[in-house]
C-alpha cells in the first residue's frame, strides 16, 4: 500500500494512514491463522491458498495456485445450480463464506470452513 499516494488523495496525515494501514494488516493475519482461506481471480484460479487449507487438504502452495478452481471440487458438482450461482456472485465481487466440500490432495471430499475471496479488480 502506498501510504503517499493515499495521504495526496485523501488528504490524509501520512503517519494516521500507516498506522491505519498497520492495523488492517494485523487484522489480516490475525484471520489468516485463524480460517482456512482461498483467494480465486474472477476466471476461478486459485491466487493463493493458506497453510490452513493446503494443511486441511493435503496439499503444498505451488500444488494449486494458479491452477482453476476445479482441481478442488468433485466433478459431479462442477456444473450445479449452487456452484454457478457460488462463482457467479464471487465473480461479482462478493466474498463467499460457508461450509463447502473439497477433493483433498488423495481423492476424499472434505467439508471446511472458508472464506472465499475474489481478488479486487486493478
Amino acid at each position: 500500500m502506498n501510504i503517499n499516494i493515499l495521504s495526496n488523495l485523501f488528504g490524509g496525515n501520512k503517519g494516521q494512514l500507516q498506522a491505519e494501514a498497520a492495523q488492517l494488516d494485523e487484522l489480516r493475519n490475525q484471520v489468516y491463522k485463524a480460517r482456512c482461506v482461498l483467494e480465486f481471480d474472477r476466471t476461478g484460479t486459485i491466487a493463493f491458498m493458506n497453510e490452513n487449507i493446503l494443511s486441511a487438504l493435503g496439499y503444498i502452495g505451488k500444488d494449486l495456485v494458479g491452477q482453476h478452481h476445479r482441481a478442488l471440487i468433485a466433478t459431479e458438482n462442477f456444473n450445479s445450480d449452487e456452484n454457478n450461482h457460488f462463482w457467479q456472485s464471487l465473480s461479482d465481487g462478493q466474498t463467499q463464506t460457508g461450509e463447502f466440500y473439497f477433493v483433498n490432495s488423495t481423492g476424499n471430499r472434505i467439508l471446511l470452513s472458508l472464506i472465499h475471496i475474489s481478488e479486487p479488480t486493478r
